[in-house]
């Protein structure tokens, strides 16, 4: 049955001969916010929309456009004195540029190694990484406005670099790198409580983090006298000792289905199926430096690495190598790729190279020569429903709209007269915020 709110409006009127009142009963919400002295009312209903304005004579409701604020975008409207006119919001599409533009964070010149925007975030993200290659400070922002402006939550004096981040809500984060510096948040990255994963192994460098959810995930790390892998199903209270592993992993994902797969800098792929507990090659290259690999869903993948990329179409039991763009990309390392949907794809790497593809990674194009300067390494992206973004050395970020236009609220006035709204012109894009 739907429901119905009966809304009571009393309406009073004034003049110098008499004062009167009327109870008027809409059969639905309308939320009044503005009065004539003549008893015209204006409003919005249904908690949102264009505004309305009741006439008592004859009693009726009429659309007048507009955005009122019940969607989160518009304002109220108000009568001027004489009730001629309606001050309020209408909004317009204005158009977003769709290239690739660069930030440089001139206050944080770190080699920033992970970037993230969790739970489909477009809004609130987080970066990490570190002031040198070797043994630097580490460093963990936050940004609320989509990369607009970042913000540090934590900065580190004592050379505990940061090597890899996995947020894996919005509140609950991991990161590891240096000096045996492994550390979980649940607030969001105002703070952050050390953990230890590896127990009594000697940590040279913690180099991968990977978290399916705030519970279940793995930590690599290079030991002083081998390798290791470490699983936690209970948000890292306690950590179980991984098999298999064969070589240093660089990057570590998974799958739709579940399975873990990793890189590592023996060149081979290696995949777990029972939560990073145990793991198997897949694919080997002694000669190839493997550095990241991403999935698009169960079956289809793609790993990065020195001049060629390795794409599998059965779930990661056959790869197949090709060079990005042959003799124009040949030396390049390329650090890490996502999926925009099954064809298109963006694939970054060093030198500051900004690559994409249209076609499932078959061919690639130059997305960044535009402003292309060969300095900074490039090494993760990440894509939100909104925008691409990239982030590397000395503090570079790219990012570029998916959005070619974006409603913007305009301060408008309604004629009552000739029933026009007329633009008074805005203060920037409206807030979709999903955070």
């Amino acid at each position: 049955m739907k429901k119905i709110t009966l809304v009571a409006i009393l309406i009073c009127t004034f003049n110098l001969q008499h004062l009167s009142a009327q109870l008027i009963v809409k059969p639905t919400y309308f939320e009044s916010t503005g009065v004539s002295n003549d008893g015209k009312v204006a409003g919005y209903e249904n908690q949102g929309g264009s505004y309305f304005v009741w006439n008592p004579d004859p009693d009726t409701f009429d659309l007048i456009g507009g955005t009122a604020p019940g969607n989160g975008v518009g304002g109220e409207a108000k009568f001027s004195a004489d009730g001629n006119f309606l001050s309020g919001t209408s909004t317009i599409d204005q158009e977003i540029s769709t290239a690739w533009t660069r930030n440089v964070l001139t206050d944080f010149n770190f080699i920033f190694k992970s970037i993230t925007f969790p739970d489909n975030q477009s809004q609130w993200g987080y970066a990490a990484g570190q002031s040198l290659t070797n043994n630097g400070n580490g460093i963990v922002l936050r940004t609320l406005n989509g990369g607009q402006t970042w913000t540090p939550k934590w900065e580190d004096t004592n050379q505990r670099g940061i090597e890899s981040m996995s947020f894996p809500t919005q509140f609950t984060g991991y990161v590891c790198g240096w000096n045996q510096y492994f550390a979980k948040t649940e607030n969001g990255g105002n703070d952050w409580t050390e953990m230890n994963p590896a127990g009594t192994d000697d940590v040279y460098i913690y180099t991968a983090v990977h978290f399916t959810d705030d519970l279940n995930g793995v930590v690599a790390a290079q030991l002083n006298s081998g390798i290791a892998i470490y699983k936690t199903n209970d948000g890292g209270m306690s950590w179980s000792t991984g098999s298999g592993l064969a070589g240093v992993p660089a990057k570590i994902t998974h799958t739709a289905n579940g399975n873990l797969f990793l890189v590592t800098n023996g060149g081979t792929i290696q995949k777990s199926v029972d939560g990073g507990l145990n793991w198997t090659t897949v694919y080997t290259n002694p000669s190839a430096l493997l550095l990241g690999i991403r999935f698009f869903n169960d079956q289809i993948g793609i790993a990065t690495g020195e001049t060629n990329i390795y794409k599998t179409t059965d779930g990661g039991t056959t790869w197949t190598s090709a060079p990005v763009v042959p003799g124009l990309t040949d030396g390049a390392l390329w650090r890490d790729v996502t999926w925009l949907n099954d064809l298109n794809l963006v694939l970054i790497g060093t030198s500051d190279l900004v690559f994409e593809s249209n076609d499932g990674g078959n061919s690639w194009t130059w997305a960044n020569e535009l402003v292309f300067n060969g300095g900074p390494a490039l090494y993760e992206v990440v894509a939100t429903n909104l925008k691409i973004h990239v982030c590397g050395s000395q503090g570079n970020f790219y990012s570029k709209s998916l959005i070619s236009s974006q409603e913007v609220a305009e301060m408008s006035r309604y004629n009552m007269t000739t029933a026009e709204w007329t633009s008074l012109g805005n203060l920037g894009f409206t807030c979709r915020c999903d955070d």
